[in-house]
C-alpha cells in the first residue's frame, strides 16, 4: 500500500509540479512585461547589435534583468528574431529552434519543460515582443533551470514519504492499542458473564 501510495504521489507531485512552475513563469512573465512597459511605452528596435526600447539599451545594460532575476530567482532573456540579444546571464550564441521560434514570432506563447538555453536546460515560459511597427519581431523569455525545479520537487517529495510512513505507524499503534485494550476489557466481561 506504502508503495502504491508513493508512485500516485510522485504521479500527481509531477504533474502539479509541472503545473505550478508553468503558472508562476506566466505571472513573471507578466509582471517582467509590465517593467519593460513603464521603462519606455515604445516598441523594441535592433539597431547596430544592441536590443532597444525608448532610450534603454538592453544589450549594453543588463542590470535591467540581473535586478529582476535577484529579485525572482528567474532567468530573462529577450530574443530579436530567434537570436538572444539581451539576458540576465551570458546568453552569446544562444539561438531558439525553428520549432519554438514559428510558435512565438507567429504570435503564441509558449511553454516548454526542458527548453535549452546555452548548455543548461530550463522551465521557459515565453512570449511575443513587438517591434516599433507594432508587429511582432521577437520573445521575451522567462526561465527557471530545470535543475533547480527538480531540486526543489525531491525536497517535497522525500518529506511526503515521511508523512505517509509516519502515518501508517500511527494507524499501526492505534490499531495495536485497539486490539490490546479489547483483550484486557474482553477477559474482566467474559469472567463477570460466567
Amino acid at each position: 500500500i506504502i508503495f502504491f501510495a508513493m508512485l500516485a504521489l510522485k504521479a500527481v507531485g509531477n504533474n502539479t509540479a509541472e503545473t505550478l512552475v508553468k503558472e508562476e513563469l506566466a505571472a513573471t512573465e507578466y509582471a517582467m512585461q509590465l517593467n519593460l512597459d513603464s521603462a519606455s511605452g515604445e516598441g523594441f528596435r535592433y539597431e547596430n547589435g544592441s536590443l532597444c526600447k525608448g532610450e534603454i539599451n538592453f544589450t549594453e545594460n543588463q542590470s535591467f534583468f540581473q535586478n529582476f532575476t535577484s529579485n525572482t530567482n528567474v532567468d530573462v532573456v529577450l530574443f530579436w528574431d530567434k537570436e538572444a540579444a539581451a539576458a540576465s546571464f551570458d546568453y552569446s550564441g544562444i539561438v531558439l529552434s525553428d520549432s519554438v521560434a514559428s510558435k512565438v514570432l507567429a504570435g503564441s506563447e509558449y511553454f516548454d519543460t526542458s527548453l535549452k538555453l546555452g548548455d543548461t536546460r530550463y522551465y521557459a515560459y515565453l512570449t511575443p515582443i513587438t517591434g516599433t511597427d507594432g508587429k511582432t519581431a521577437g520573445a521575451l523569455a522567462v526561465a527557471i533551470p530545470v535543475e533547480h525545479v527538480k531540486e526543489l520537487y525531491s525536497g517535497i517529495a522525500h518529506l511526503n514519504v515521511i508523512v505517509i510512513i509516519t502515518l501508517v505507524a500511527m494507524a499501526c499503534l492505534m490499531l495495536l492499542t485497539y486490539f490490546y485494550l479489547s483483550r484486557q476489557i474482553e477477559h474482566p466481561l467474559k469472567r463477570l458473564m460466567d
